[in-house]
């Protein structure tokens, strides 16, 4: 659809936030080149408690015949597979144990993190980079070992269910008054650099509305996420690396693309995504402790070539 919320106002924003040449280009890091030490030290002091707190979702694996046939279109579920079990373990002697173990990165349910190669736009990735480098034997440009140094910077949590006094609906994408309303409430200012945690409510809306993962209990795709007008508030702030409990986009798509936060975050500002992130736990730490900034860190599997990687990225405050 065209109009004030079609393709070409997105079109037009993406433009607006575009950081391709801004450190250069040859530059695969994107924001995370906001990450420096004053960023990193301002982690480390945010830290009074000490408490760690996992963002990660339990990665729940099946037998590999068992997940071949749960496969759907976002994605194969995890699965495990066990060598020499207990079943074959001597019962004297050494005894040894071992695993193969096999993922589906993407989708609505593992906790990963999004490498600069994972989305494109008019054939382009990250930096005007073509699609034609990401071929099927692993991207050669924006991939996930770009990151093998891991994150470590400020956190700072925007709680969208404390402020709206409830979950955030699939047909009710968070505003841009929102994120500004949420982050006068902490009283912290998004730095350049920072982390930028926003809890939906994952959780909560399952639980009230039944359903699994992705569909809603008709079964239909229904995900939760943001109004793309808050992209420009994102490059105005100078977010290192965005993490929601979802996936930060509203499906089915409101708009004139896709996924246009997964467009507008790593094709254009260059700012990896966490989704699918388990904010709960954090967000009564938060709550208990009176403070929404803290450590946050993170570092993905270094996989030459890989699209993603899952993460069990950690909060310490």
């Amino acid at each position: 659809m065209d109009g004030p919320m079609g393709e070409d106002y997105l079109r037009t924003l993406f433009s607006e936030v575009s950081n391709w040449g801004r450190w250069g280009a040859d530059d695969q890091l994107g924001t995370l080149n906001l990450i420096d030490t004053a960023a990193r030290l301002r982690g480390v002091a945010s830290v009074r408690d000490g408490r760690t707190v996992s963002l990660s979702r339990p990665v729940t694996a099946l037998t590999p015949a068992e997940a071949d046939a749960a496969a759907t279109e976002w994605g194969r579920p995890a699965s495990l597979g066990l060598d020499n079990h207990g079943a074959g373990v001597p019962s004297e002697g050494f005894g040894v144990t071992s695993d193969s173990f096999a993922v589906s990165v993407h989708g609505a349910t593992q906790t990963h993190l999004d490498a600069l190669c994972h989305i494109f736009f008019d054939g382009r990735m990250y930096n005007g980079r073509p699609a034609s480098e990401v071929p099927a034997s692993g991207s050669t440009t924006n991939d996930i070992s770009r990151i093998a140094g891991g994150v470590v910077t400020r956190g700072v949590l925007l709680d969208v269910p404390a402020l709206r006094g409830g979950y955030v609906r699939a047909d009710e994408p968070v505003r841009l008054t929102e994120l500004e309303e949420a982050e006068r409430r902490t009283g912290v200012e998004i730095a350049p650099g920072d982390a930028l945690l926003i809890r939906l409510g994952r959780d909560l809306r399952w639980a009230a509305e039944g359903g699994q993962e992705c569909e809603d209990a008709t079964g239909e795709t229904r995900l939760q996420g943001m109004h793309p007008e808050v992209l420009g508030w994102l490059r105005e702030r100078d977010v290192g690396i965005l993490v929601s409990d979802n996936g930060s986009d509203v499906t089915p798509p409101a708009y004139g693309f896709m996924l246009p936060i997964h467009i507008g975050t790593l094709v254009f500002l260059g700012c990896p995504l966490i989704d699918n992130a388990d904010l709960e736990g954090l967000a009564a730490a938060c709550a208990e402790v009176g403070r929404a900034d803290f450590l946050f860190t993170v570092a993905p599997i270094p996989v030459p070539g890989a699209t993603g990687s899952l993460v069990n990225p950690l909060a310490i405050v």
